[in-house]
């Protein structure tokens, strides 16, 4: 589990700009929801202690864009219920921590571009979902 967990959290996966880490991310948050589906009875700790792992990473303001897109794709993938209980209560919050990124400045740098391309997807399909359970949203994407 500790390499699945790293493929969804690590800083930078792979050496090449062009190296498909999106991919990876996606990959690893379907097979970790799949693991804790699976084996989630028998190891009773296991969905909490990945959970606890992923929402540390989604709340660290330190930790770099591909990091957070893979803690979101995580939790979102082990379903509603942590999506709502986890990640929207924190979103507003997290928005105003992106919106430094989103600068005319920022967006000049073609790397943090396409990062934040990639990243605001999986943003503004948690404010939507937020905006229809009636949960405080202010959509921004």
């Amino acid at each position: 589990m500790p390499s699945i967990i790293t493929c969804l959290a690590a800083k930078r996966l792979g050496n090449r700009f062009t190296d498909s880490h999106w991919e990876l991310r996606n990959f690893a948050a379907k097979l970790v929801a799949s693991i804790c589906k699976r084996f989630g009875h028998a190891y009773h700790n296991l969905q909490p202690r990945v959970t606890r792992t992923l929402l540390h990473t989604f709340l660290d303001p330190s930790k770099a864009l591909p990091q957070h897109y893979g803690a979101i794709q995580g939790l979102a993938a082990l379903g509603p219920s942590v999506v709502r209980l986890l990640i929207l209560p924190n979103l507003e919050a997290y928005l105003q921590l992106l919106e430094p990124e989103m600068t005319p400045e920022k967006k000049k740098n073609e790397m943090k571009s396409v990062k934040l391309g990639m990243f605001m997807g999986p943003c503004c399909v948690l404010q939507v979902y937020a905006c229809m359970i009636g949960s405080k949203c202010s959509l921004v994407c």
